[in-house]
């Protein structure tokens, strides 16, 4: 094989080598000789470090960078974790840029050390799930909306629910010309959206969430001074919104009627059934949007209008019939279908077909009223990647009375929740999984997460799955329910978290929650040292163990302390300690 290879032009073998992991390809062919340490040399590199451990970070730091060159690096994917960030420093020539858990301290790193000197960045997406403050934040879209950042095509802030975001702080005469594609994972008001559309003059495709805080319904004043958004974002052709608290009137006025006329493609997310009326939609779309290919809506709702009878056929007909039925609907092949179930926490769901977003949540027995083929519904959630469903009690009557036609073939993230209120071990775990085949393709799973520390879970159902998920890499469980899990199954396991309801520095706990707890439930000194110590011998190839606290009861003012003294930098484990969000993080 190696001769064969050496027979090869460089070209050539440049063209093969760049589609083998890096650090693969160095631990492979790195010394073998000096033509390949030549070829090594001048590949375009595209490093994914995410997860990376310790000693993988080291060899990445020791062995590959120091030869390559740093201007044929194209693309980066970093964990934020202790000093890993500086290493951007040496990548000046970077294309896209992808940096997951985002720490708030390190923002000001990137914006000012970072961030400024990637004049040839393409493509940007920022991930976290911790807060961050927002003056952290206002200083990062500074300078991303802005010139400064000349070469930015795609911008992807994905951040969490606990804050909004404000465009105030920006200055009106330094916008971003270069941006096309813009994602913003974070609810802002529709004030703050409009004065985001000043900045982002050459957008085409567009993604926000919105929300008004006025709750009257009223139109505030500000909000009238643009009677046509065509004057700040001319090619927008995208948009996809989520829509929470705004009334589908105001909806209409303030964003529906003033987008661009161009419009290619409008998605739109809502938790209002105001929104399910076809005719309106019909006479919006049709005199607005000439060029519109693409209409997208879904509406969620965690409890069924008391308007709508569940049980009569006739009034959620109605409503399908709006958009089903109409001609204009029917031209452009545009369908909706509902999902109705009572056990669900989301119990009502409409959506235009196919479903048009990556996330779904639903029950494995859902009761539908629709009039859309088992064939169209078979192919509706191709879209889908992460796929949350609710286990519910009251199973035997739909266990044989079972007629799935929905199918996921492309999950990667599976999310359980549970409404169990009897013994989860009367839970008919085998029938259930055999018809959860049956639904979902278990096959490209990564990621299993049962988030609810306080809710039951039957075991002989999450052991199976663990058997038949042969590419799972993370688990999210609660550390009771991990008790029970057989770990033969999970060895391969890359990143593992375990929920805890409180914390106590002392063992046994003096907590004053301790006699409404089972131990299991308590997160201690000594337990953080137990996991810590046997994630060697029990998993492979873990990279990082995740230990959250979910209660009231969080880590205390020593705890910090004591990190530093029981895992000293020298163990070579290193830790991120996060008491807002109460999190520990371990990364071997």
């Amino acid at each position: 094989m190696k001769n064969r290879l050496e027979q090869l032009p460089n070209e050539l073998l440049w063209l093969i080598l760049e589609y083998i992991s890096p650090i693969d390809l160095f631990h492979k062919f790195f010394n073998l000789n000096q033509r390949f340490n030549t070829i090594l040399r001048l590949i375009h590199y595209r490093f994914n470090l995410l997860y990376t451990n310790q000693n993988q970070f080291k060899f990445f730091l020791n062995i590959i960078l120091p030869n390559i060159e740093y201007n044929w690096i194209e693309s980066l994917y970093i964990d934020d974790i202790t000093n890993r960030l500086y290493i951007i420093n040496k990548c000046q020539y970077l294309r896209s840029l992808t940096i997951h858990h985002l720490h708030t301290e390190n923002i000001n790193l990137l914006v000012n050390n970072v961030l400024l000197e990637l004049k040839q960045l393409n493509y940007l997406h920022l991930y976290t799930e911790f807060r961050l403050r927002d003056h952290d934040v206002n200083s990062l879209t500074y300078i991303i909306f802005s010139q400064q950042m000349p070469s930015l095509t795609y911008c992807y802030l994905d951040f969490q629910d606990y804050s909004r975001m404000s465009f105030d702080h920006l200055d009106i005469t330094n916008k971003t010309l270069s941006l096309k594609t813009l994602v913003i994972d974070q609810w802002c008001r529709l004030r703050d959206f409009i004065r985001l559309l000043h900045f982002i003059p050459n957008i085409k495709r567009l993604t926000v969430r919105l929300f008004d805080s006025n709750t009257k319904g009223t139109i505030v004043p500000s909000l009238n001074a643009i009677d046509d958004f065509t004057t700040l974002v001319p090619h927008l052709i995208f948009l996809r919104a989520k829509l929470a608290e705004i009334p589908f009137i105001i909806a209409t006025k303030i964003l529906f009627l003033r987008l661009p006329s161009k419009l290619h493609e409008l998605s739109l997310s809502t938790w209002s059934i105001e929104y399910g009326n076809g005719d309106l939609w019909e006479t919006i779309l049709s005199s607005k949007f000439p060029y519109l290919k693409h209409f997208r809506l879904i509406i969620s709702l965690d409890q069924i209008p008391h308007t709508y009878i569940t049980a009569n056929n006739l009034d959620l007909d109605n409503i399908v019939k709006s958009f089903n039925q109409s001609k204009y609907f029917l031209d452009h092949h545009w369908n909706v279908l509902i999902n109705i179930n009572e056990h669900d926490r989301l119990k009502f769901v409409l959506h235009t077909i196919p479903y048009p977003i990556e996330n779904f949540q639903t029950t494995l027995y859902n009761i539908r009223r629709c009039t859309i083929s088992p064939l169209i519904i078979k192919s509706t959630y191709h879209y889908v990647s992460k796929l949350s469903l609710t286990l519910h009690n009251n199973l035997t009557s739909l266990l044989y009375d079972y007629n799935e036609y929905r199918y996921f073939p492309n999950i990667e993230q599976f999310i359980l929740y549970s409404n169990l209120i009897n013994n989860s071990r009367q839970f008919q775990s085998i029938e259930y999984f055999n018809n959860l085949k049956t639904m979902i393709n278990l096959s490209n799973i990564i990621l299993l997460n049962c988030p609810e520390e306080t809710r039951q879970y039957p075991i002989e159902l999450i052991n199976l799955l663990l058997k038949n998920l042969p590419k799972l890499k993370t688990l999210i469980v609660s550390y009771r329910l991990y008790t029970y899990l057989q770990t033969q199954s999970i060895y391969y396991l890359k990143n593992l978290t375990l929920i805890f309801a409180i914390y106590s520095s002392i063992s046994p706990p003096t907590t004053r929650m301790r006699y409404l707890l089972t131990p299991n439930q308590i997160l201690t000194n000594e337990l953080i040292l137990e996991l810590v110590r046997t994630s060697f011998s029990v998993f492979s190839e873990l990279q990082t163990l995740t230990l959250i606290v979910r209660d009231l009861d969080g880590f205390d003012n020593q705890f910090s302390e004591w990190l530093k003294t029981n895992f000293p930098i020298e163990q070579n484990i290193l830790y991120d300690f996060l008491i807002f969000d109460k999190i520990v993080r371990f990364y071997f």
